[in-house]
């Protein structure tokens, strides 16, 4: 195997596991993973984006806030999800656009930027399930939406998952781009 196809490989594994996916065999990762920690994801971006300009040629830099692509994906791209017939939880939405995107030079879709926008418009919220830990679930607006809580199991055990039916998926394609670009209200 030589150098190039490592980093690529690599960065594979970088991506997936930074959208909360197995890459091994693209299985959601438990929302309770150390993986999915918010901190660990967002390195997990920074290392993708350095593999990214090491494999593009190009020397790893200083990155600023102001070097932040604005994200944008077009009705065509939009036509290309394909919508789960079974309702998959978001980590797995933001892993199907990625893989659309892929040629495009520009920010991830992670599985939080598409739940924090569902709770601010107020199909999720927060709900404490102990001292200081929250989880975000669907509203009665969200499940209205098609988004619900089902019982997975996973190597800790049994644990709830939000997942998104064909409705749901739609609606957070459609407003992608919103997602992905916020405006401060």
């Amino acid at each position: 195997m030589t150098e190039q196809e490592k980093l690529h490989r690599a960065k594979h594994y970088i991506d997936s596991l930074a959208n909360g996916v197995n890459p091994l065999d693209g299985t959601p990762i438990p929302e309770q993973d150390i993986v999915n920690n918010v901190k660990i994801s967002r390195c997990l971006f920074f290392v993708s984006d350095v593999l990214r300009k090491q494999l593009d040629g190009h020397e790893p830099k200083k990155v600023s806030g102001k070097d932040k692509k604005q994200f944008y994906i077009t009705e065509e791209e939009k036509l290309q999800y394909i919508p789960s017939k079974t309702p998959i939880p978001a980590s797995g939405i933001s892993y199907k656009v990625n893989e659309i995107l892929d040629e495009k030079k520009m920010r991830k879709v992670s599985y939080r930027t598409i739940t924090a926008w569902l709770v601010k418009v107020g199909l999720m919220e927060e709900e404490e399930i102990s001292a200081g830990k929250c989880r975000k679930v669907p509203t009665a607006s969200g499940i209205a939406m098609g988004i619900t809580t089902e019982i997975r199991t996973g190597v800790r055990g049994e644990y709830p998952c939000v997942v998104y039916d064909e409705n749901a998926q739609e609606f957070v394609i459609e407003n992608l781009n919103t997602i992905m670009n916020p405006t401060d209200d």
